[in-house]
């Protein structure tokens, strides 16, 4: 499943001062109001991260659908297992990681650079860093109650709103620079050689680390493109409830995203053929698949891809 997790860097942490940090705009009131808040909060790092993911799930559910080993359970069920709460405290202590690095701008965004590259493959988007940030926010402010203070709603508010500007651009610029990568692709193999005036449109599948196409050779783009993640009809019914509920949030969150579409003639893929061939969609199209895993010249893996030729 997707994993929040940061891995901190080196800090040669240089005292700001007073005024407003130029990148961040945090003071070093906000500076010492968010370490203070986070204090607080980290002095039950499991039991706050459990139900901080608890209320992350509850209030954008169709986020759990990232999370393969526990998407289909209850929130009863989620309190008990293993895999969220091991997950919650990698949560925790990648926001440790941020709260570390607040004082030095550098340092807090290769720290969030970090994050972003790491879940990028995942189909993690500026959407749900923007999700997740948005229940933080009401999150820490109700579990501290008198406690938290106005200085700390403000630190917060400021943290936040840096954190995902840094967060979007980075997302943007991955993106771009993937998509010029993925443009010049080689991915001709004896196996493939034959498709090789098909044209490839690539889908985030979000329910796994997966990107899924159907190429359809003879036409330009692509043909049913299908996510692939199933629900039990009970979840389904449910989710379909929050659906409705909350439309204009969901509205604005297209499940579908298009990357980006590039020849399949193109260079460098590493392509294998990914049994089994032969069966049929759902439609009754019978395919072939294909294997493509494309990485970037520092060996950073872009995308690994299904794709089934028609």
């Amino acid at each position: 499943g997707s994993q929040l997790n940061v891995d901190c860097v080196d800090k040669g942490m240089e005292q700001v001062g007073s005024d407003r940090d130029p990148v961040t705009g945090l003071s070093e009131e906000d500076r010492t109001a968010i370490r203070d808040s986070w204090t607080l909060v980290n002095k039950d790092a499991q039991g706050n991260g459990v139900a901080f993911m608890l209320r992350f799930f509850e209030e954008y559910p169709d986020n759990q659908e990232f999370f393969t080993e526990f998407r289909d359970l209850s929130p009863d069920e989620l309190r008990e297992n293993q895999g969220l709460q091991q997950h919650a405290m990698r949560v925790m202590r990648a926001l440790t990681c941020i709260v570390e690095s607040i004082d030095d701008a550098h340092v807090l965004i290769s720290v969030l650079h970090k994050t972003v590259d790491s879940h990028l493959t995942r189909g993690i988007r500026v959407a749900q860093f923007t999700e997740l940030f948005d229940v933080f926010a009401r999150f820490i402010a109700d579990g501290l109650g008198d406690q938290f203070t106005p200085a700390m709603a403000t630190a917060w508010q400021t943290a936040a709103a840096a954190i995902l500007t840094v967060v979007e651009a980075r997302v943007q610029e991955q993106l771009i620079a993937t998509s010029s990568e993925a443009s010049t692709a080689d991915i001709l193999t004896t196996s493939s050689r034959r498709h090789r005036d098909a044209h490839v449109d690539l889908s985030m599948n979000f329910s796994s680390n997966w990107v899924i196409a159907l190429v359809s050779k003879g036409r330009p783009g692509v043909e049913g493109l299908r996510k692939t993640n199933t629900v039990n009809k009970e979840k389904r019914k449910k989710k379909e409830k929050l659906r409705k509920n909350k439309k204009a949030e969901l509205e604005s969150r297209n499940r579908e995203e298009r990357l980006r579409t590039f020849d399949i003639d193109s260079s460098t893929c590493e392509l294998a053929p990914l049994p089994p061939s032969g069966k049929r969609c759902t439609h009754g199209h019978s395919f072939s698949a294909i294997d493509v895993r494309l990485t970037s010249e520092e060996g950073i893996q872009l995308l690994h891809v299904d794709v089934y030729v028609l």
